[in-house]
């Protein structure tokens, strides 16, 4: 919930609905230190990962308000999306400025989102439209930048790549609309999993290195 607070507040400037803040935060004492921290900066940095707005779509929909364990909120979300639903939410990119690299903006698809919620259309249809959304803003973001960089091959992993859905709407649209290829995982999980993989694979080369180098 408190991710979803936080996407409410930057979106409006600070002016996020109350009745939107009771909903997500109905403890009026937390409500007051979330919304005092948001407002001063304090003990709330920013964060690029994909997750923590899945997270806020799931509290948004009312399908979660918080992660008893991993990606609880997230699979919740997946699991209530609409089949054969297309709508896709409005969102910015940004194009990369001298030290500043390329951002998409999702401010307008949350005012969009709980806009759609006022008028009760749907949780179902709600929860795959934020999909198409991600799926197509990172898409056209991965696309730009491969054009950018004269490369045309994009790697699909991290955390939120475990979400089927998303994956496959991605690679639709990466492969089709944009024609470029793709890798993905398939023996090594895209999450935690394979980044402790290749922890130890790191950790076994050095290790290696050292017994080489003794002998």
């Amino acid at each position: 919930a408190r991710p979803a607070a936080a996407w409410l507040f930057d979106a409006t400037g600070g002016g996020a609905p109350g009745k939107w803040l009771t909903r997500l935060l109905p403890d009026a004492t937390e409500r007051d230190i979330v919304m005092r921290q948001l407002a001063e900066g304090f003990n709330c940095p920013r964060s690029s990962a994909v997750g923590r707005y899945f997270d806020a779509a799931a509290a948004l929909l009312g399908l979660a308000d918080c992660n008893h364990h991993e990606a609880q909120a997230p699979m919740a979300l997946e699991a209530a999306i609409a089949p054969a639903c297309e709508r896709v939410l409005p969102y910015r990119i940004a194009e990369a400025a001298g030290d500043q690299p390329m951002e998409i903006d999702l401010r307008p698809a949350v005012l969009e989102l709980i806009g759609r919620l006022d008028a009760d259309e749907p949780v179902g249809e709600l929860a795959a439209a934020f999909h198409n959304t991600m799926a197509a803003a990172l898409a056209e973001t991965a696309a730009r930048a491969a054009k950018a960089a004269g490369l045309d091959t994009v790697a699909l992993s991290g955390g939120v790549f475990a979400n089927r859905y998303l994956s496959m709407r991605m690679a639709e649209l990466l492969v089709m609309d944009y024609e470029l290829k793709l890798m993905a995982h398939r023996r090594v999980p895209p999450n935690d999993g394979g980044l402790a993989l290749g922890q130890a694979a790191v950790a076994a080369a050095r290790m290696a290195g050292i017994k080489s180098k003794v002998a």
